[in-house]
């Protein structure tokens, strides 16, 4: 099973209609916020897929009813994910880990992947069972694709691809627009 993580398109879909063009296969598309409308506003190319999405900051400004949905827990290919954007979470006052917040969510809820947004800026990382908060005798994948519109991290726009093969997982990260 292919999954698209995007987030933070901030109302350009030029690269969201590239990257779904690009991978027609995908059967979950997960949107991080800072953009849901973007990916809702293409039909034609998210039609029999499973499409999620959270709010991010963007929405929270924009939208009266961004409070509904801050996360959003959802099961597939037995595999758990928690989604966020992670501006409610994020924090650079706290003391240790600033992603410790999203870990231990994720953990205590028995999720597998913490995929969250907001920093524009990718990042791949495994948490072994031993280092996490909760013991759920699992390991966590915590996960960001970078933004889609408006990369900090690089100059090149990026999307996360997760592949799940019955137990095993491959996460990566797509540039668009650089050279191969």
């Amino acid at each position: 099973m292919k999954l698209l993580v995007f987030s933070d398109s901030h109302s350009s879909t030029r690269n969201l209609i590239k990257a779904l063009s690009d991978h027609p296969d995908a059967e979950v598309i997960f949107h991080l916020g800072d953009g849901v409308a973007d990916i809702r506003s293409l039909p034609e190319l998210t039609a029999n897929k499973a499409v999620f999405t959270v709010n991010g900051n963007f929405e929270d400004f924009f939208t009266p009813d961004a409070e509904k949905s801050r996360y959003e827990i959802v099961q597939f290919a037995g595999k758990k994910f928690y989604l966020c954007h992670g501006h409610r979470h994020l924090s650079s006052y706290s003391l240790g880990d600033p992603l410790s917040p999203i870990i231990n969510q994720a953990a205590s809820k028995g999720c597998d992947f913490a995929l969250f947004g907001h920093t524009h800026c990718k990042l791949d990382r495994y948490i072994p069972p031993e280092e996490l908060p909760a013991d759920t005798g699992k390991g966590l994948y915590l996960f960001n694709p970078g933004s889609i519109s408006r990369p900090r991290d690089s100059s090149y726009p990026s999307y996360g691809i997760i592949e799940i093969r019955g137990d095993s997982v491959l996460t990566s990260h797509a540039l668009i627009g650089a050279k191969e």
